[in-house]
């Protein structure tokens, strides 16, 4: 472990602030925020001691001092740093951990999912196995999907989130690109078309084998809500929610319809029709954010996609989703990534579907490609 200093001082911060504490500061950080105060612990040419856990836990048990810190640099990102919370705990020693919460530590509950799930292995329609890995185990994958993200915190900026995860996705790309992985990245962190422009970016992947959930979910969402209007199973509803998996999203209603019936000749006898169609886009829209706002998050949707896409593609399916594609062109744009019909197999993207949208319709895609696209400036990628 990469020990910078040991030393003692009174903890100015915490539940135990004003207490007698031994901090240990370790070496390097898998981020580099830009109000880091002990950006010097970062760098390359910062000297440090190497020392396993044993003999960090012996200075602290020879201090006589109850309170730990462990600090940095990010502590959690040292080899060996479970084992000496581990060891710290066993000896009796209140353990703090100042770190930026990207990194995922929690080796045990990993364990314990796995067994979880390999229980039920006996009811799965196929042999497979279960369990707690590490980047390393990329190395031979045909897919990966991230789902990784550090949540907006209050009064922070749309700018400082998108950095902030942007290093976090460096935190997990880079390894598992460093494993040899040479398959297909699905991602869905939001926001979902900048975040799948970062791990294309990252990887160095053709912009074919890196893709994002888009608005997958959001064109189930919309044959849900339009089956259960129409009384129609949703395998007959065709039709699409196009562009920033966001705000901006919409439905190119000049493309819909109920299995080979045009949307408007299907409803000519409904005089509402359009204005309920339009109700229904603002509620698939709005769907997430009420789902949110009654238990904090959005599970069952998004797994079932991530879930169908992966048969997709390791299926070598040929199906057509929204997802989020690198346009070089196609609708007018180029450089991005944004929900369009795309078919999806074994290679990730083989081809972007690009249907005819009317004068309204491009120019609402146009503008949903902005965002994007001020997104991406942002993060200067």
């Amino acid at each position: 472990m990469k020990v910078v200093e040991k030393f003692t001082s009174i903890n100015g911060e915490g539940t135990r602030a004003g207490e007698l504490a031994v901090f240990v500061r370790f070496k390097g950080c898998n981020l580099r925020c830009s109000y880091c105060d002990t950006m010097w612990a970062n760098e390359p040419d910062c000297p440090y001691e190497e020392e396993t856990p044993e003999e960090i836990l012996n200075y602290v048990l020879g201090t006589g001092i109850r309170n730990v810190t462990l600090t940095g640099g990010e502590p959690l990102i040292q080899a060996g740093i479970d084992k000496l919370i581990a060891q710290l705990l066993i000896s009796g020693r209140n353990v703090e951990i100042e770190t930026n919460g990207s990194v995922d530590i929690n080796k045990v509950r990993a364990k314990g999912e796995a067994a979880d799930l390999s229980h039920g292995l006996p009811f799965a329609p196929s042999s497979m196995s279960i369990y707690a890995g590490d980047y390393s185990d990329c190395s031979n994958a045909d897919l990966v999907v991230i789902c990784a993200g550090a949540p907006q915190l209050e009064g922070e900026s749309r700018r400082d989130l998108l950095k902030k995860n942007y290093n976090v996705f460096k935190s997990i790309v880079n390894p598992i690109i460093a494993s040899g992985f040479n398959g297909v990245f699905l991602v869905a962190s939001n926001p979902v078309d900048v975040m799948t422009q970062i791990v294309y970016e990252l990887s160095g992947f053709p912009a074919n084998r890196v893709l994002g959930s888009g608005t997958t979910l959001d064109s189930a969402r919309l044959r849900h809500m339009m089956s259960d209007y129409f009384k129609i199973n949703p395998r007959n509803v065709h039709a699409y929610v196009i562009g920033e998996h966001g705000d901006s999203e919409f439905v190119p209603w000049s493309n819909a319809s109920i299995s080979v019936i045009p949307l408007n000749e299907f409803g000519k006898n409904r005089p509402t029709l359009m204005e309920d169609m339009q109700k229904i886009a603002v509620d698939v829209k709005e769907s997430a954010y009420e789902i949110i706002k009654a238990k904090k998050a959005t599970y069952y949707g998004i797994g079932m996609v991530l879930a169908r896409l992966t048969r997709a593609i390791l299926f070598d399916e040929n199906s057509i989703f929204t997802v989020s594609t690198y346009l070089k062109g196609e609708y007018g744009e180029k450089g991005i990534y944004i929900g369009v019909p795309s078919v999806v197999n074994r290679n990730g993207i083989r081809e972007i579907l690009e249907i005819e949208l009317n004068e309204e319709e491009q120019k609402k895609f146009n503008e949903s490609a902005k965002i994007i696209h001020e997104m991406v400036d942002e993060i200067e990628l």
